[in-house]
């Protein structure tokens, strides 16, 4: 039997061991420190991932080959595919093809949150056209009564109750 203390290759292979787990844990750290491990695409036919949904409840949603991983998917979960060989790094000039199809499709979806009324927007502006054209006529009968000096009555300013007042 050998002894431990002056074993050398107990030691090397410990001092392997501890260098390993260090390797893995500053991976670990940096990659789910960041949030964001790089962009991957679906390999095997279907997979399951965990992933967090829009109020931040654990869900499993489903992949075809050939869809983007979401930021959004559980790194753990990620991580499994990898090693069994499902999920894969998308590098190169395919990365930039999907990189231009992820600003494409967000630039889309941001213009279909905003729907334009046309209808609505032109009611407004005949509305706003109309008062305006109340004002300048209110305006361009201020300045006429004022030339000729003679005083404009208005419903406003009459007391409350009179014919003039209620009809205007």
């Amino acid at each position: 039997m050998t002894d431990p203390k002056t074993d050398k290759t107990a030691d090397a292979k410990a001092a392997e061991a501890k260098a390993a787990d260090t390797k893995a844990a500053e991976r670990k750290s940096t990659s789910t420190s960041t949030g964001k491990v790089g962009t991957y695409q679906v390999t095997a036919p279907y997979v399951t991932l965990r992933s967090k949904d829009a109020t931040g409840a654990d869900v499993v949603l489903g992949y075809f080959e050939g869809a983007i991983v979401p930021d959004s998917v559980d790194l753990e979960s990620l991580a499994s595919h990898i090693r069994k060989g499902m999920v894969a790094k998308v590098e190169g000039d395919e990365l930039k093809a999907v990189k231009a199809q992820q600003d494409t499709d967000a630039k889309a979806a941001e213009q279909a949150e905003a729907p334009v009324d046309k209808e609505g927007a032109e009611a407004v502006a005949d509305a706003e056209a109309q008062v305006k054209d109340a004002e300048d006529a209110e305006k361009a009968a201020d300045a006429e009564a004022k030339k000729t000096r003679t005083p404009r009555i208005k419903a406003s300013d009459s007391p409350r109750g009179l014919t003039t007042a209620q009809q205007g």
